[in-house]
């Protein structure tokens, strides 16, 4: 007979420690647990106006780059280009919040944004000759907001609310249309490195 101490895991007759499955499952139980109350508090986060206009667009979280998106239009016309069929044209709903911004990113073709409800938007623009600019994007024309952007091929771009924003709804437009293979997100200092006077909105900007 073998002496177990308060609060060890003894062995069975087979060498094996006793109550594993049990430990293995409790584990695995307190994840899931962690995992829940995570997604729980993120929902906590949001307003309930966020949550009807997801609910009510139908909004998805946009994998990688961040905010909520819903594909709303792709053309049935496609061709072929560099080996890969693609169609003519594409257009989502982009949901920005305080807590999911566009992260830095560049496609291969032009996207035009299209300013449609919520707070102002702050973006970032760093553009392969080295150079770079920041614009707001609005309602408010008086102000100088934009409520219609194109971001060129190839050029970083990133989005966020400004300061105290709550929620920012915009439609993006490419075409050609959208690919998964058209996206590359940004790696922060590598870019540091080529634009130094965009650092801070650089790394505000940056999941990596």
């Amino acid at each position: 007979m073998t002496e177990e101490k308060a609060g060890t895991i003894g062995e069975n007759e087979h060498g094996r420690p006793r109550n594993a499955s049990r430990s293995g499952g409790f584990k695995m139980r307190c994840a899931t647990l962690i995992i829940e109350i995570a997604l729980a508090l993120i929902e906590s986060l949001m307003s309930p106006d966020i949550q009807k206009i997801i609910s009510s667009l139908k909004l998805e979280p946009l994998p990688g780059e961040g905010g909520f998106f819903r594909q709303t239009y792709r053309t049935d016309a496609t061709f072929k280009t560099s080996g890969e069929l693609r169609p003519l044209a594409t257009a989502i709903y982009f949901l920005i919040t305080p807590t999911d911004f566009s992260a830095l990113h560049r496609l291969k073709n032009d996207e035009l944004y299209h300013f449609y409800a919520g707070d102002p938007i702050e973006q970032l623009l760093l553009f392969p000759d080295g150079h770079s600019k920041t614009r707001i994007l609005g309602n408010n024309l008086l102000a100088g907001q934009e409520p219609q952007a194109l971001i060129p091929a190839n050029v970083w771009q990133g989005s966020r609310l400004l300061a105290g924003g709550q929620w920012a709804l915009v439609g993006c437009t490419l075409s050609p249309g959208w690919i998964e293979s058209d996206l590359c997100l940004a790696n922060a200092p590598d870019l540091i490195s080529q634009y130094p006077a965009r650092s801070d909105l650089i790394l505000a900007l940056s999941r990596e």
